[in-house]
């Protein structure tokens, strides 16, 4: 029960635990003030004036845990719409596995329909030749499986497209063994088109119901066609340069990619299974962190206009720079629910 004595101990209780609950956030302070006191001035001794260290610690877990929901827990609607986003996102990635596919396989079929003995190609067709070539223009099988994997996210078939996804993340581990050992030679497989993939496509494939969710908030024709048009840019504009200037050179990659991690988190983010996205994408992130550490030199010599550039330092910006931005939106959202609150009280009950 809430002490009314003025200057009793009760009532120094009573306003300390209310000074301390002001850390809520207000809806939640509105809602449980008045019950949370009461329970914790019932725990009390009578003759207490100051709280209890632990009423204060629990206080304090409570305000950061709610914050935290307030700041970054997304509505449902906001839900809604991240998984539409990725369900438009998903056919979007075809663009570029399709298009590295074909520029990589291009030279291949130029060496296999070009005269024998042709100045700019090898000269005879033997074995050893093309196991060379494969292992120097190899990343297409990365971005086959990749492309594969993606496919059959956009049909439906999630639980096949993990298959191609972790044949395509061996490759790419065997490939990127051999780069680090090779001087990072041939790293068509390392840009920033491959982290928007990999990091996005993992996650996805962790928590295949979020797209399931936005491909019912979508129309299919619209993701049918959405996928032809990547894909058609991918294999027309590849070799003109359009889509690798777009994801690889230009300032918009490591917002793309930060994009695509924000909209994935938050449309995982309601239900507790959908929660191992986040894991995923920081597993993915480690090892290339990691090899930034380890050989800043290799890799910091490495400029945006080579397909050497690992654009970590961007992304993450990219990244902590959309976080702050949402977390910000709903901070403002919820000081303006707060104040509509505050002046329905007023009108209801004014001062007198």
């Amino acid at each position: 029960m809430t002490a009314t004595a003025t200057g009793s101990p009760g009532v120094d209780l009573e306003r300390s635990y209310r000074r301390l609950l002001r850390a809520l956030p207000p809806a939640y302070r509105r809602a449980r003030e008045r019950e949370m006191v009461d329970v914790m001035l019932e725990l009390s001794p009578p003759d207490r004036r100051r709280p209890r260290f632990a009423d204060a610690f629990d206080i304090a877990a409570i305000a950061v845990r709610q914050w935290i929901r307030v700041l970054f827990l997304p509505s449902r609607g906001e839900v809604r719409t991240a998984a539409a986003g990725l369900a438009v996102i998903v056919p979007l990635l075809l663009a570029y596995p399709v298009g590295q596919v074909t520029y990589l396989l291009m030279p291949l079929v130029r060496w296999l329909v070009a005269p024998q003995g042709q100045p700019d190609y090898f000269s005879t067709r033997n074995s050893f030749e093309l196991r060379a070539f494969l292992w120097m223009h190899g990343g297409w099988l990365v971005w086959a499986f990749w492309a594969a994997a993606i496919v059959c996210l956009l049909i439906g078939k999630s639980k096949i497209a993990r298959f191609p996804a972790a044949a395509g993340t061996v490759v790419f581990g065997a490939f990127f063994v051999g780069l680090v050992t090779n001087n990072f030679q041939r790293t068509m497989v390392m840009n920033a088109g491959w982290m928007v993939v990999q990091i996005v496509a993992v996650g996805l494939l962790a928590r295949p119901a979020t797209v399931e969710h936005g491909r019912r908030l979508v129309p299919p024709r619209i993701l049918v066609l959405i996928a032809l048009v990547a894909g058609g840019l991918g294999v027309t504009q590849t070799s003109l340069g359009g889509v690798l200037y777009i994801v690889n050179y230009s300032p918009l990659h490591p917002w793309l990619i930060a994009g695509a991690l924000l909209a994935a988190a938050l449309a995982s983010l309601w239900s507790a299974t959908g929660r191992v996205v986040l894991p995923f994408l920081v597993a993915l992130l480690l090892p290339l962190l990691a090899c930034r550490i380890a050989f800043p030199g290799l890799i910091d010599r490495a400029t945006p206009n080579t397909f050497d550039y690992l654009p970590l330092t961007e992304g993450a910006f990219g990244v902590v720079t959309l976080v702050l931005l949402y977390a910000g939106s709903r901070l403002a959202s919820s000081a303006a629910a707060d104040f509509r609150a505050r002046s329905q009280v007023k009108r209801v009950h004014p001062r007198p």
